[in-house]
């Protein structure tokens, strides 16, 4: 069974490869029978999504340490 890190990378790339797809072919936005098909909605709430299973992937990597060093005048 997968890890939920190993789901979330998955889901990353899945989303990422349809962002992809999406901007190889973009489609103009259209109504049909009443409904409205935003595609510029649906790409961003993709790029939404991407953003939010990043920052999930970061916190299940745990704690990130920065090491910097100043420089004298």
């Amino acid at each position: 069974m997968p890890s939920p890190a190993q789901n979330i990378q998955v889901a990353i790339a899945n989303i990422a490869a349809k962002i992809v797809e999406l901007s190889a072919d973009p489609r103009p936005s259209y109504e049909v029978d009443g409904q409205r098909v935003e595609w510029t909605e649906f790409m961003r709430m993709l790029v939404q999504q991407l953003e939010t299973l990043r920052k999930s992937q970061m916190q299940l990597q745990g704690p990130v340490m920065r090491t910097s060093r100043g420089v004298p005048y």
